[in-house]
Formats: C-alpha cells, structure tokens, sequence
C-alpha cells in the first residue's frame, strides 16, 4: 500500500494531468475495455500496457490475501473481490487527495488505510475480542 501510494505522489503531476485533462475523458472506454472505444495503435498499446501493470498489481493483492487467509491471519473470503475493493480505496484516496487543499501524509494514510480494510467499522468487545 505505501509503494503504490508512493509512486501514485511521485507522479502526482502526471496523475493532474490526466484527472484535469477533458481530452482523458475519451480514454476511459479504453481503460475498462468497453468495446467500441476508438483510439490509435499507439493509445491502444499504452493502454495495454496500463491494463496489464493494472492486472499485475491485482494479481499480487489476490496472493497477498489468500496467503492472509491460509496462514489464519484472515477469515475466509473471496480474495478475488477483495482485491478488486482494496484497488478501489486506494484509488478512490488517492483521487480524493488531488482535490484536497494539502498534500496528504502518506505515512498517516497506509496506517489509516490498513486499519480500516482490517478493521472495518466494527465495535469489539474488549474482554473477548468479538464484534458486536
């Protein structure tokens, strides 16, 4: 989580670029694969490329939780959903923090971050350690 925010703040202007940019708005059929979506061979292959970094880091968030969930460390669950839900707060922190008035603490954000995707918004109680 602290890599990919941290390359997300190390290429923040690239990022301003493409979230202020109107010309990006007709990419984003291509970054889903919506079929279609025109663009030249040389957009299609950046776009491949996108799609195939973007499917990389997927891979990686699916064994990272499905070795959490062998070892015990993590109930049983769909890894394959949770990595798409991970992507999805990442993302959606960083988005967020390009209309924010500060530059954001990464630090403070991955410690944030990871106590909510491990936490939730569940209460426990204290003696037992059980959700509420």
């Amino acid at each position: 989580m602290a890599c990919l925010l941290g390359s997300l703040a190390e290429k923040e202007n690239l990022s301003r670029v493409f979230l202020a940019d109107r010309t990006f708005l007709k990419f984003i059929p291509l970054f889903v694969g919506r079929t279609g979506a025109a663009g030249s061979g040389r957009e299609s292959q950046f776009i491949d490329r996108l799609r195939a970094r973007r499917a990389d880091l997927m891979k990686g968030t699916e064994a990272l939780l499905a070795e959490g969930v062998a070892n015990g460390e993590f109930r049983a669950f769909d890894v394959r959903a949770a990595s798409f839900y991970v992507a999805a707060v990442i993302e959606g922190v960083f988005t967020e923090g390009f209309w924010a008035p500060h530059k954001p603490d990464l630090e403070k954000d991955v410690s944030l971050i990871s106590d909510f995707l491990l936490r939730g918004f569940a209460a426990r109680t204290a003696d037992r350690g059980e959700t509420r």
